[in-house]
C-alpha cells in the first residue's frame, strides 16, 4: 500500500464505497456481486430452488430469447420480471423443492402465502426477490465479516484517522457490514453511527460521532416487517439493537405461520434490490413504493446529496461509479464547487471515472493510488 499518493481530507471528507471496498477490506474476501449467484447455487442449491433452475437454464433460454443477461447480481436484480416469465415452465418443480422445507419454517410460510395470492409468474418473481436477499444475508452474515487490521491498510487507516477531518461521511452502496467491522476494528469501540439511527432509537438529533454512515441500498443489519393487513403494516428495526454489526438471520426470512383469516406477518432483510431511478426518488414514487423500507433509503439518499453539498473533499473507493447510476452522478455533478478536490481508488474504473468528474467540471481529479487498487 506504499502506492498511496498525498490527499487532503478537510474537515468535511464524503467517501463513497461500493463492492470493491469490502472485497479490499475483508480477509478472507466474500463472494463478489458477479460470482455470488454461481457462488451460492454451488454450495446451497437446495436452498436456493429458483436461483438453480436460473443458472442451469437461463443462459441459454436468455439467448434463444434475446434477452442480454448475466448471473451477476446486479442484472438478476435488473431483470426479475423478465427471467420470472423465463422461469414459469419451472414452476411446478420450484413449488416442489419448496415443499421439502420443514412445515412451520418461515420459508414454507411465505411460500404458502404467496401461492394463495399470485400465479406462477408472479410468485417466482417475488420469491427471486426472497432468494437474493437471503442469498445476501446467507454470504455477509456477521460471523463471515473479518476485517483486516488497520496496519494492514496505511492509507484507509490515514482518512479513517485524519486529525483535520470533524466528521467523515460514508455513504455505502454496499448491503453488508463490511465497513462498520473495519471503523469498530479489533476493540469494539463504536466511533461511527448511522445516519438514520435516531429514527429508531427517539434521538432524531444530528449525528455527532466521527464518522457517519448512509446506505441509500439497504443494510443486512436492519429487518423489514409486514403485517399484511389491509392496509399492511410496515416498519423497521435493527436486527439486534444492543449489536450494530448482526445481521439479519438468513433462516429467520419470510412469514411466521398463519391460519386462515390471519393477516399474515412477513420478514426480510432491509434490502433495496434494483429498481429504475425514478422509484428512487420521493417526488415520482408511486404509493406502491412508499413504506417504511423505501422511505428509510430515501432519506439515506437525501443524507448522502446533503453532505456532498458541503464536503471538504470527495474519495471514490472501489465503487465503478456506472453511468447507471444517475442519482448519484446527477448530486455529484450538481456541487457548486468544483475546485472539490476528487480522489479515486476503483481499480480498473479508476481512470475513466476520473475522466468523468473531469468532463463534469472539476479540477483537482487525482488517482488516490498508482495502480488504482485500494
Amino acid at each position: 500500500m506504499s502506492d498511496w499518493k498525498p490527499n487532503q481530507p478537510g474537515n468535511d471528507p464524503v467517501c463513497l464505497i461500493g463492492a470493491g471496498f469490502s472485497r479490499a477490506v475483508l480477509d478472507p474476501q466474500l463472494p463478489s456481486t458477479t460470482d455470488i449467484i454461481d457462488q451460492t447455487v454451488k454450495e446451497h442449491a437446495a436452498k436456493f430452488p429458483i436461483l438453480k433452475c436460473l443458472v442451469q437454464n437461463c443462459r441459454v433460454q436468455t439467448k434463444d430469447s434475446g434477452l442480454s443477461v448475466d448471473m451477476s447480481l446486479n442484472s438478476v436484480w435488473r431483470r426479475v420480471g423478465e427471467l420470472a416469465l423465463l422461469l414459469t415452465p419451472h414452476f411446478r418443480e420450484i413449488v416442489n423443492r419448496y415443499a421439502q422445507e420443514p412445515k412451520e419454517s418461515r420459508i414454507r410460510n411465505v411460500v404458502r402465502r404467496l401461492l394463495l395470492a399470485f400465479g406462477p409468474t408472479r410468485f417466482i418473481g417475488i420469491m427471486l426477490g426472497i432468494e437474493l436477499k437471503r442469498m445476501v444475508a446467507l454470504q455477509y452474515e456477521e460471523l463471515k465479516l473479518h476485517a483486516k487490521r488497520l496496519e494492514d491498510l496505511p492509507g484507509l487507516k490515514a482518512i479513517i484517522e485524519d486529525g483535520s477531518a470533524s466528521m467523515t461521511t460514508w455513504v455505502s452502496l454496499n448491503y453488508d457490514t463490511a465497513l462498520e467491522v473495519l471503523l469498530q476494528g479489533p476493540t469494539g469501540t463504536r466511533n461511527w453511527q448511522y445516519s438514520f439511527e435516531g429514527s429508531f432509537t427517539g434521538n432524531a438529533g444530528a449525528p455527532r460521532a466521527r464518522h457517519v454512515l448512509a446506505k441509500p441500498h439497504g443494510s443486512l443489519n436492519v429487518w423489514f416487517d409486514s403485517v399484511w393487513r389491509s392496509p399492511p403494516w410496515h416498519r423497521v428495526y435493527f436486527a439486534d439493537a444492543n449489536n450494530y454489526l448482526a445481521t439479519c438471520a438468513e433462516g429467520q426470512v419470510g412469514c411466521d405461520y398463519f391460519r386462515k383469516g390471519e393477516a399474515p406477518r412477513e420478514y426480510r432483510p432491509w434490502l433495496i434490490g434494483y429498481l429504475p431511478d425514478e422509484m428512487k426518488e420521493e417526488i415520482n414514487s408511486p404509493g406502491y413504493y412508499a413504506d417504511a423500507a423505501h422511505d428509510l433509503c430515501k432519506a439515506n439518499v437525501a443524507f448522502a446529496a446533503l453532505s456532498l453539498q458541503k464536503a471538504s473533499s470527495l474519495y471514490v473507493l472501489g465503487y465503478s461509479m456506472p453511468p447507471e447510476d444517475t442519482w448519484v452522478w446527477s448530486r455529484v455533478v450538481g456541487v457548486c464547487d468544483k475546485s472539490l478536490p476528487v480522489y479515486v481508488a476503483s481499480a480498473s474504473n479508476t481512470e475513466s471515472i476520473a475522466n468523468r468528474f473531469r468532463e463534469h467540471g472539476f479540477t483537482v481529479v487525482e488517482k488516490l493510488t498508482e495502480s488504482g487498487n485500494l
